[in-house]
């Protein structure tokens, strides 16, 4: 039978599916990578961690999956979304890529936000630009690292470089491209008005191909590094969220997708772009061609479990996520009135503010580790609800909601999702539904499937439903009442905290070598 294969570059790891053509992954495997911090609200990887990790990754899954190599039609990519790499005229990285996690470019966010909202142009990118965005970091790179820039060829989004390495051939798509933000989402082109604006050259950008185009193929080398076959067709692919909508089977409007892994995101499907740039909401382009999504997102899901594990009971138990949730769910419902707020890299969603911080509120002595995990699972929850109340009103409730990502698999962050929104949650049966997208893509280039829906109803599948429970809905509204009134009361010390000894740790960093 015949294969395809689909690449998923995560935050923390790159995962690989080999599909069969009845739909069904014969092939999977993931490698990690890590997340340099060198410095506060710095978040780097290095672009060639991933390729490394990809090529490992591939040659595993391709083993899982037996002869499959062998009858091998396509591969596509998908990946995190927002990221920078920087190649110079010989395409290789100048620097480590800055992710969607950084946080350093606030200033220049700002001014960039200010300038194109001056220009009228928010609406037509979909909304606003945060820290961490590209064209936040390439300001930053253009203002802080002026030598580096001037050798600058090519600014090229994480899963574009990878699919640079497996064919020499520089794309992007649409899906990805619209979270620079730089995609004038009427005509899905490049907005040069923005480019013209912020004074980049336009050769920063490369060529811009349909999500289901052919953007080259594997070259000679890169068959010996990947185990892919010489000169298989490679597709464009798309960001990590379109690709995660194809992998749930979101095709149409009607359906919320809530996805946890590092970050949380929710996305519906729009017929078109929202109307002016609505506070906390972004419009992206789907991977389907004449069709949206509409995104919001919180960033310390997955992230804020982990800190906690590693920073906080850094004693070596728990010593896995899944060991965290074991003891979460020793904790009961509520957490004995501790509410932790997720926002230690700053917060998306309904907040827009990249100066919030973590806490923890109505911590006592009888509160130990079990709720100190649990509260920090309801507080993800939490700010998801919170981040859904302007995608509710944009658009209205969803008659369905889907449940995915690794926190997902979790019977425990199951229930306690669907109990904080009140809503029944179907969680997918696929674990890694961003690869299965990537694949599903590789799929309709191969002509396996007619089109997408014929290729979404082979291949994704759902558990059955989570229905809420009505006493702890009642017990998480009271406790969400109080989570909501919080921040306003303490944004302004957040934010004089976030500053507060700033100067003395830079010195301490310089003092040791760390700047």
């Amino acid at each position: 039978m015949r294969h395809v294969l689909g690449v998923d570059l995560g935050t923390s790891s790159v995962k690989v599916l080999v599909l069969r053509e009845d739909g069904v992954p014969v092939g999977t495997s993931s490698r990690p990578y890590p997340m340099a911090t060198i410095r506060p609200g710095w978040a780097e990887q290095d672009p060639d961690a991933w390729w490394v990790a990809c090529c490992s990754a591939i040659h595993e899954a391709l083993a899982r999956a037996g002869g499959a190599a062998t009858h091998l039609e396509a591969v596509a990519l998908g990946g995190q979304m927002h990221g920078t790499v920087l190649l110079d005229g010989r395409g290789t990285p100048l620097r480590p890529a800055i992710t969607w996690a950084d946080q350093r470019s606030v200033d220049e966010a700002v001014v960039i936000e200010r300038a194109l909202a001056t220009h009228g142009l928010l609406p037509t990118l979909g909304g606003g630009v945060s820290p961490g965005f590209m064209l936040a970091s390439l300001a930053w790179c253009r203002r802080h690292e002026p030598e580096l820039w001037a050798r600058v060829s090519t600014a090229l989004l994480p899963k574009d470089y990878l699919r640079f390495r497996l064919t020499d051939r520089a794309a992007s798509d649409p899906s990805d491209g619209s979270g620079i933000p730089l995609i004038d989402l009427a005509t899905g082109t490049w907005s040069r008005a923005v480019l013209q604006i912020l004074d980049l050259p336009a050769r920063l950008v490369p060529p811009l191909l349909p999500s289901d185009a052919l953007a080259g193929t594997v070259t000679h080398q890169d068959a010996r590094e990947t185990g892919l076959p010489s000169g298989l067709p490679v597709f464009c692919g798309g960001s990590d969220q379109a690709l995660a909508a194809l992998g749930a089977g979101l095709l149409e409007p009607g359906t919320l997708l809530l996805s946890l892994s590092t970050g949380g995101q929710m996305v519906t499907v729009l017929p078109a772009p929202l109307a002016g740039a609505p506070s906390g909401l972004r419009t992206l382009c789907h991977a389907l061609p004449g069709r949206y999504l509409a995104l919001a997102a919180t960033l310390g899901a997955g992230l804020s479990l982990g800190w906690l594990r590693t920073r906080i009971l850094a004693d070596g138990t728990p010593t896995t996520d899944a060991d965290m949730l074991a003891l979460a769910a020793t904790a009961p419902a509520g957490s004995g009135g501790l509410l932790f707020f997720p926002y230690l890299a700053g917060e998306r969603g309904m907040l827009l503010d990249p100066e919030a911080s973590g806490a923890w509120l109505g911590l006592r002595l009888e509160h130990g580790r079990a709720h100190l995990a649990r509260a920090v699972l309801e507080g993800v929850a939490f700010s998801l609800r919170q981040a859904r109340e302007p995608l509710t009103a944009a658009v209205g409730s969803p008659t369905r909601i889907i449940l995915a990502g690794g926190l997902a698999r979790s019977s425990l962050v199951r229930q306690v999702l669907t109990d904080v929104l009140a809503h029944p949650v179907e969680p997918i049966r696929t674990s890694e539904q961003s690869a299965l997208g990537a694949a599903l893509l590789a799929a309709l280039g191969a002509r396996l499937f007619p089109d997408m829906r014929a290729a979404c109803a082979v291949a994704v599948a759902y558990d059955p439903p989570v229905e809420p429970d009505p006493t702890r809905v009642e017990l998480y509204d009271t406790l969400y009442a109080h989570f909501r009134a919080f921040y306003p009361k303490v944004r302004d010390d957040m934010h004089a905290l976030r500053h507060t000894g700033r100067g003395v740790e830079l010195a301490t960093m310089i003092r040791l070598g760390g700047a």
